[in-house]
């Protein structure tokens, strides 16, 4: 049975070899996937024959790419989870080496709202600059990666229902290199804030005569 490649404005269908027997595939993303739904829909009817997409036909890489998934989301998490331990304890031992010096600005007038900014401020701070010499060195790797990474000599050329090139190529979506910079410099001002709070509590008279 035929197997049909996605749309696009100068080509309908495209065949290819068949995923399985007694069944049809067809490719699309994004508005291309109503149109499918809606052609499988008519040759199931008009034909009898089954029509699934490549997600269904290959149901059990799908699992796996999810489980991957899922071990990269945790991964994520710890590490964030260290990164805002860092930032609080950074933050924390700048409060607690700057106490005299908070007592003398809270002394000439500076408020504990305007302590805390301080500190949220520095713990941003540090949050953007890890963001952006991150996103510079990631850059650069990908820079020296550009002619893309080959696996046929590992693996051949993978063939998992559909083919798949050995060689892979990363790719860079510069809208969501903002915002994880952006999340970055919120989430350490987030640990921050604990510590922030602490020295906007302190007393102008008992910071003062901190040794």
């Amino acid at each position: 049975m035929p197997v049909f490649g996605g749309l696009n404005a100068r080509t309908r269908f495209r065949p290819f070899s068949p995923l399985r027997r007694n069944s049809t595939a067809l490719f699309g993303r994004g508005s291309e996937l109503a149109t499918l739904r809606r052609l499988a829909a008519a040759v199931e009817s008009a034909t009898g024959v089954e029509v699934k997409g490549w997600r269904d036909v290959e149901a059990d890489f799908m699992a796996l790419v999810e489980s991957k998934r899922g071990g990269v989301v945790v991964m994520l998490s710890l590490f964030l989870i260290l990164a805002m331990v860092g930032v609080n304890n950074t933050v924390l031992m700048a409060a607690y080496e700057r106490t005299r010096e908070i007592g003398m600005l809270m002394a000439m007038g500076l408020r504990g709202r305007g302590v805390r900014a301080l500190f949220l401020a520095e713990g941003a701070s540090v949050g953007l600059l890890g963001g952006l010499v991150g996103t510079v060195t990631a850059l650069g790797v990908l820079a020296l990666l550009s002619g893309g990474i080959d696996f046929r000599a590992l693996y051949g050329n993978v063939d998992i229902g559909y083919p798949v090139q050995g060689r892979v190529y990363p790719a860079v979506e510069p809208l969501r290199l903002v915002v994880v910079t952006i999340v970055t410099a919120l989430v350490a001002a987030l640990a921050s804030w604990h510590p922030a709070a602490q020295a906007s509590r302190l007393q102008p008279v008992a910071a003062l005569r901190h040794v």
